[in-house]
């Protein structure tokens, strides 16, 4: 099992910052569905 430091250096790289975001929405179009908003910032989607 990992600790939560571990997990968080691990995942590192997945981090964004307010700046990303902004830098996203910017780009983005009308022709993306909602969600591409959290993809493309990187956010990790999972179904259950």
């Amino acid at each position: 099992m990992y600790t939560l430091t571990e997990i968080r250096e691990e995942l590192k790289i997945k981090e964004r910052s307010v700046n990303d975001l902004i830098r996203y929405i910017k780009t983005r179009t009308d022709d993306n569905p909602n969600y591409s908003l959290l993809l493309g910032a990187g956010c990790s989607v999972g179904i259950n």
